[in-house]
């Protein structure tokens, strides 16, 4: 495999891959569109170019397409849109949800330079492409259209009062396309999709669906991508935007239930690394940004995504480009050898074709904040901007993290694909960084601190200060000390939603716009990871993902929307223009409820199961490492694999370190009290305890001592 094949396997049949409207259905490759159009009697409006705006519910949608619905509005009217799709086969209902009655027009048309030819016959359209294939769409009712009827496209139109058939490449009725819609839903919700019960359920839906209406098919670079939101990509782009550390978290989100479209996503953020050998903050249709990167997350969510699935082909395709991003960092941003790196914006020859907005702060202090992904943040009010070398004078406390995090994971990668040297090198880079940020410790407030370069600290604190937990630099006791001090304190960052990007006793934390106070999925995602390194912070960990959880369901069963950003006070987030309604990093407050139950270990050597609570809750369909699994923890562990039970406990239990060797499971069982452990399918088991033989006709029970034991079983 490699990024090519890939990329044809996902550009294939029906889907919502048009980013103007989600109301538009294309089957690829032959680019042959079935866009769904409103227009209202009385007022003469129309449209058939559907965003957020007229989204009333987002419903289900398969990555491939097979089955989508969607609830949307107009003018007053309201419509539900249910689609299937097999193979060349669609099929759709559209369904008024309204009273007052609307013309519907179903438009067809050949996209992105397709040729062919198309014609419309009473209730019948036929296109034939260039290549030689038909396809006949019917409808179930004949062409009547408005005065005036507004439509340049071959299309049918009617007056629309109950549902609507819609079939391309197969005639159905309504009863049959009842059943066959049925079909679809059922193969997609009851055997595909992640699933979970309760809570969970409900943030694994937002995950789903976030991802899935935002993913389209970019004609100019020929790819699948799940831009951070159609509506970014509408808006002054050219038809796609995509943002550094946005795209690479998309990955860890879609790598559940999608690993092909994770792969395509990370692959095609890798694919716009620029000639300095960054990954830039922005790539768009018109434009990328060639002064600045963003934070360095691309080899974490990479490490992620290859201990989840162990596709080797995969992390051969990021190295090269993973490893020069990484040195970037150390050849450009530290202005004052320090051994230590800033923010910064380096100028390059612009192009006229370049946006003013873009180019007028190339080099400049706002470009430096740009590079952070933390736009308008207060760490950066009143910091020095360097004219010279063009960076902020300052040592960041977070970029300094998330580089030292990058090296280990290259170090990592590196082993894997024996690249002997290059582990070296990431690993020597990494302690001398480390031993670097130690000098960031300031024991007055027992936190690391920024320092500017004058050699005062900053006392300004945000979630990125954190980011020593997420690489993994503090000592347990340290990083309890953090924690108790300043994570659990609600003069600081606890409170009844978490965590707020700055410190609720700061000035600014009152403004509650962008940066300035908002919750981020991305913040409490990275400080949740860091959290998970440390046993002595499980129960922290806890309450933190319990907190994230329910900041995403408070606006998702309400509206349905997955916002871009949330107000730490009310934990709203309409409340501001600035927070996109459907903007896929904010489901990474959804997906921290799922790695509660069952995650790849970035550092370790396998999966793990469960969390050591009791009532955790249930999921299944979780695609890791060529298996499925279905992990119930509810006041016991259950862990199923493609089916079959596998281990089970009779107390809350974690399983880290789980993996296949041959013929052997390993795995490492944490129990607070003694622990029935039943391990199926299995005739021997060697643990620290002693050896035990078939006990069970399908299997070996043996109890387990509070503490760690680990456990091989053959």
């Amino acid at each position: 495999m490699n990024e090519r094949q890939l990329q044809k396997k996902l550009k294939q049949g029906w889907n919502t891959w048009d980013v103007r409207s989600l109301a538009t259905h294309v089957l690829l490759p032959d680019s042959f569109a079935l866009r769904f159009a409103l227009m209202d009697p009385d007022t003469r409006g129309y449209t058939g170019d559907f965003g957020w705006g007229e989204t009333e519910r987002f419903g289900p949608h398969a990555p491939d397409g097979s089955y989508t619905c969607i609830d949307l509005k107009y003018a007053g009217h309201r419509v539900r849109i249910e689609t299937a799709a097999e193979g060349r086969k669609f099929v759709a209902i559209i369904t008024p949800r309204s009273e007052k009655p609307f013309y519907l027009h179903v438009e067809a048309s050949l996209l992105w330079g397709a040729e062919g030819a198309i014609e419309v016959r009473r209730k019948t359209i036929t296109a034939r492409t260039s290549a030689g294939r038909a396809h006949v769409v019917t409808v179930s009712a004949a062409h009547s259209p408005p005065p005036g009827d507004p439509s340049r496209r071959p299309h049918i139109a009617f007056p629309i009062s109950g549902p609507a058939v819609v079939c391309c490449n197969g005639r159905m009725g309504l009863p049959g396309a009842r059943r066959f819609l049925a079909k679809k839903r059922e193969a997609y919700l009851g055997g595909q999709a992640l699933r979970a019960e309760g809570d969970l359920g409900e943030a694994l839906d937002a995950v789903q669906v976030t991802v899935a209406w935002n993913t389209i098919y970019d004609p100019i670079t020929g790819r699948v991508i799940t831009p951070v939101s159609r509506m970014w990509a509408r808006r002054d782009h050219g038809g796609y935007v995509l943002f550094e550390w946005d795209m690479f978290f998309l990955g860890v989100l879609a790598s559940a239930f999608s690993k092909e479209l994770a792969y395509a996503n990370v692959l095609a953020m890798l694919g716009e690394v620029v000639p300095e050998g960054h990954v830039p903050n922005i790539s768009t249709a018109i434009m990328t940004s060639r002064d600045r990167s963003e934070p360095p997350v691309g080899a974490y969510c990479v490490l992620k995504l290859w201990r989840s699935h162990g596709d080797r082909w995969f992390i051969k395709e990021c190295f090269d480009r993973l490893v020069r991003w990484n040195r970037f960092w150390f050849e450009k941003r530290d202005h004052n050898n320090s051994g230590l790196l800033e923010w910064g914006s380096d100028p390059y020859p612009i192009s006229p074709s370049e946006p003013g907005w873009l180019s007028m702060h190339v080099g400049k202090l706002q470009g430096a904040m740009w590079e952070s992904g933390l736009d308008n943040s207060p760490l950066w009010d009143g910091v020095k901007f360097n004219e010279k070398h063009h960076c902020l004078e300052l040592k960041d406390v977070g970029l300094n993290s998330l580089v030292a995090l990058d090296c280990r994971c290259l170090a990592e990668l590196a082993s894997a694909l024996a690249e002997e040297r290059v582990a070296a090198e990431m690993t020597e880079k990494a302690q001398r960084l480390e031993e670097n940020i130690g000098a960031l410790w300031n024991n007055r407030t027992k936190m690391y601190l920024s320092r500017h370069w004058s050699g005062k600290f900053s006392f300004k604190l945000s979630p990125c200060h954190f980011y020593p937990l997420t690489a993994g630099i503090p000592d347990p006791q340290r990083a309890l000390t953090m924690a108790e001090k300043h994570l659990l304190n609600p003069k600081e960052f606890w409170g009844r939603y978490v965590i707020p990007s700055i410190s609720r006793d700061d000035p600014a934390y009152k403004d509650q716009q962008y940066w300035r106070g908002r919750i981020w999925g991305p913040m409490n995602f990275l400080v949740f990871e860091g959290l998970r390194r440390y046993e002595e912070l499980d129960d922290v960990a806890e309450k933190f993902a319990a907190k994230s959880l329910a900041l995403l369901l408070k606006e998702w069963r309400e509206k349905g929307h997955v916002h871009e950003n949330y107000n730490a006070d009310t934990g709203e987030g309409c409340d501001v223009a600035s927070s996109d309604p459907n903007y896929h990093w904010g489901a990474l407050l959804g997906h921290i409820a799922l790695e509660r139950l069952i995650d790849a270990e970035p550092f370790g050597c396998g999966l793990r199961f469960g969390n050591g609570r009791k009532n955790a809750g249930t999921v299944e369909n979780v695609s890791l490492c060529g298996h499925t699994y279905r992990v119930v923890a509810a006041g016991e562990l259950e862990v199923y694999e493609d089916g079959e039970p596998l281990l089970r406990t009779d107390r809350p239990a974690t399983v880290r370190n789980f993996r296949h060797e041959g013929r052997k499971i390993v795995f490492e069982l944490r129990v607070k009290r003694m622990t029935r452990l039943t391990v199926l399918g299995v005739e021997e088991c060697a643990t620290s305890a002693g050896e035990f033989r078939g006990q069970m006709r399908d299997g070996i029970a043996l109890d387990v001592p509070p503490g760690t034991t680990d456990i091989e079983a053959t």
